[in-house]
């Protein structure tokens, strides 16, 4: 019998939340008659702004020696008419530290390239940018072979366009 109550009761709750189709009618009485009706998106109940995906490395390998090494990431979005999507990557120390306690060098980078960037449309499908990591040779020349690392960091917001 529960059963039975709470499948009747499962069916009355989702007829309670069904919503009523209002339409205007339209009647025709004689010969042939045309009417035309609007249809359109209605996004009065979208909450936020719209989505988006910022797609990054997940790791970013540099070889040893090499002065400049170019990375990409891309994003896609749809987004309201007139908001966009913002990205900046900052380094988080500015400097490789190694793996090995053991060796105290570092290795100075910096980054160039696009480290700030913002769609150039609401809906974009993979709009991609470039930046480069950029190692003085000087840096290779005093450093002990070894592994070094740092953490880059990568910030996307929803902005006005």
């Amino acid at each position: 019998m529960k059963k039975v109550i709470s499948l009747v009761m499962a069916l009355v709750m989702m007829l309670a939340i069904t919503v009523p189709v209002f339409a205007n009618t339209v009647t025709f009485n004689e010969g042939d008659k045309t009417n035309d009706v609007q249809i359109k998106t209605d996004t009065s109940k979208l909450t936020g702004d719209g989505t988006y995906t910022v797609t990054i490395p997940s790791t970013m390998p540099i070889a040893w020696n090499t002065i400049s090494t170019e990375f990409d990431y891309s994003v896609t979005s749809t987004l309201k008419a007139d908001k966009a999507v913002n990205i900046t990557v900052l380094q988080k120390n500015k400097k490789m530290t190694a793996t090995d306690a053991d060796i105290k060098d570092d290795i100075v980078y910096s980054l160039a390239g696009t480290v700030n960037a913002t769609t150039s449309k609401p809906s974009v499908q993979d709009e991609t940018f470039k930046f480069t990591v950029e190692i003085a040779q000087s840096e290779f020349n005093t450093a002990t072979i070894a592994e070094y690392t740092d953490t880059v960091t990568f910030t996307a917001t929803i902005v006005n366009a």
